[in-house]
């Protein structure tokens, strides 16, 4: 019945997602679609919001000022050569808010590891500034290599420390942890990323761990750990809309 719908987040919107959405609206409803056209598109099937812009059917208005980095800021401009298919000249130059460095497969992840130590060193914290995101999971070098590798300079297991283990994954207090899908009951949603911050027991026995998200926290069982994952590293998927002080990105 709303008059008016405001859709955030559309190139993540898919074909099923976008028919169930104007197949519920009344006719006279007024909508207004807030996107991104140039980042990941849908998951699913289909790219409604670049297809609908390029129908010119539809009012269009395009943002051009950036507001999360400065106007000469390098970063920006990278984006906008790879907007438009191109490698700057410069993509080698070290730069304040830039850094490019070669680097081949077999020594990435341990490269990673250095520069995420000598950034610990120097007082950066990795549950707080640092984001390291990666284009897929299971390979050399992916999102779930990389999440092992990362807690064990971070959060190493010591003698007597409490863990639960679950599908590969150790979780500890202190791990760094991203949600994996919608739980409207628990109010917590998928791409949510949290602190763990203790144990439940039962009997005396670990029966389940508690993270810490901005919102409060949520307790989560055994059987209920598949919808958690290590989040040192996560996918640029998962990563949309949020900001991070410092990214390691492997290519």
């Amino acid at each position: 019945n709303a008059r008016l719908v405001i859709v955030d987040e559309s190139s993540m919107m898919d074909l099923p997602l976008a028919y169930q959405l104007f197949s519920s609206l009344n006719p006279d409803c007024q909508v207004i679609i807030v996107g991104d056209v140039d980042q990941l598109p849908s998951v699913g099937p289909g790219q409604v919001l670049k297809d609908l812009i390029e129908t010119k059917e539809i009012t269009t208005i395009r943002l051009n000022k950036i507001h999360r980095q400065a106007a000469d800021s390098k970063i920006i401009q990278l984006a906008h050569s790879s907007n438009e298919g191109l490698i700057p000249e410069d993509f080698l130059t070290k730069y304040a808010d830039r850094i490019y460095i070669p680097c081949d497969s077999d020594n990435m992840v341990n490269l990673i590891k250095e520069w995420v130590s000598l950034a610990v060193s120097k007082g950066k914290d990795m549950n707080k500034d640092i984001q390291i995101l990666a284009p897929m999971y299971r390979c050399k070098g992916g999102i779930n290599e990389l999440n092992l590798e990362i807690q064990n300079i971070v959060n190493p297991k010591r003698s007597k420390m409490e863990e639960l283990k679950s599908l590969g994954q150790s979780f500890r207090t202190g791990d760094k942890v991203i949600q994996l899908v919608n739980r409207s009951e628990k109010k917590v949603m998928n791409g949510d990323i949290g602190i763990i911050d203790g144990f439940c027991y039962k009997d005396g026995i670990i029966d389940g761990i508690r993270v810490n998200f901005d919102f409060g926290t949520v307790s989560y069982t055994k059987d209920e750990l598949e919808d958690l994952k290590l989040a040192y590293c996560i996918s640029i998927h998962k990563s949309q809309g949020s900001e991070f002080d410092i990214v390691i990105l492997p290519l």
